[in-house]
């Protein structure tokens, strides 16, 4: 079987539904299905968007029929640890609330719709690791991956006790894991150094890891920054990190992520291995799949389709 890996759909079912005619999707009975192919979502199907429930119909459908398949994204998490009351409710001009108003002004917020993908979401799997490629939401991290996988439901899957271990404990098995699989690890500036300041102007005294730059070895090299904000990197200290702090992915079998608003008209492979998958459709920018084919072995410039409009 043939796969299509897809980004972050954040809820813009117009593109999705025309990067699958792209690709030769054909809808029989509502559905999207290709005779040749499989649909796998890197997560992030909600949020940001206008066509939430669009979206959600859509790829539920697919996984239904058994043309799709998805992993869980930090917004889906996020989702449940809302209705959870494990994240603060702090509407209406709150981080929390404001990256998730989308999805709870589309599902009115606490009706059975609500709870409906509530507990959709909780049977995502938190990453797919089939014969020759796998697929998870920001980050492969074969450590955390082995300390968490005994917690977890059969198939990689939450359950409501992980969930409540996994937002608030610091310590936890649940929350370290989750936080590296589903939102990227993090790194703690060297002792002393001064904060750095993020897009919005909140000082930063820990940065984002671009986990798949192999050539990165100091701080500031290893952050990652948004596009716009590059003039800040000068602001991190250059100092090396060690080589065992950093989630660098060493096996050879391919990777798909999503997450982390990579830009750009041109999508391009990380290496013959490691291919990212979000193009910040929600930001302007393109849906973005990967066509990957049984002969396949190594990742190619030429395998990605996207759309913009």
């Amino acid at each position: 079987m043939n796969y299509d890996i897809i980004g972050d759909v954040h809820g813009h079912a117009d593109k999705l539904f025309a990067l699958l005619d792209k690709m030769g999707y054909e809808k029989s009975k509502g559905i999207y299905s290709h005779p040749e192919c499989i649909a796998v979502f890197c997560g992030d199907i909600i949020d940001k968007g206008p066509q939430q429930l669009e979206t959600l119909d859509a790829i539920k459908s697919m996984i239904d029929a058994g043309s799709a398949l998805a992993v869980m994204g930090n917004h889906e998490f996020n989702a449940i640890a809302w209705y959870m009351n494990l994240r603060e409710h702090d509407e209406p001009y709150g981080k929390n609330y404001i990256q998730h108003k989308d999805f709870l002004n589309a599902v009115v917020e606490g009706s059975n719709e609500h709870i409906k993908w509530i507990d959709w979401f909780i049977k995502l799997p938190l990453w797919l690791d089939l014969p020759l490629f796998r697929v998870i939401h920001a980050c492969w991290d074969s450590e955390q991956i082995s300390k968490l996988k005994p917690l977890l439901r059969p198939g990689y899957r939450l359950s409501k006790g992980i969930m409540s271990r996994s937002v608030n404990e610091d310590d936890s098995i649940e929350f370290n894991a989750i936080e590296t699989l589903l939102k990227g690890p993090e790194l703690k500036l060297p002792y002393g150094a001064d904060p750095f300041y993020d897009k919005v102007g909140c000082p930063r005294d820990s940065i984002r890891v671009q986990w798949w730059n192999s050539d990165a070895t100091t701080f500031r090299s290893l952050a990652h920054i948004d596009q716009k904000d590059e003039n800040r990197r000068q602001e991190i200290p250059d100092t090396v990190v060690a080589d065992n702090l950093i989630s660098r992915y060493k096996d050879d079998k391919l990777l798909f992520f999503g997450h982390y608003w990579f830009v750009g008209n041109e999508p391009t492979v990380i290496s013959d291995k490691i291919a990212c998958l979000d193009y910040s459709v929600a930001k302007d920018g393109l849906l973005t799949a990967y066509r990957w084919r049984q002969q396949d072995r190594a990742l190619s410039n030429s395998n990605f389709v996207s759309v913009k409009h």
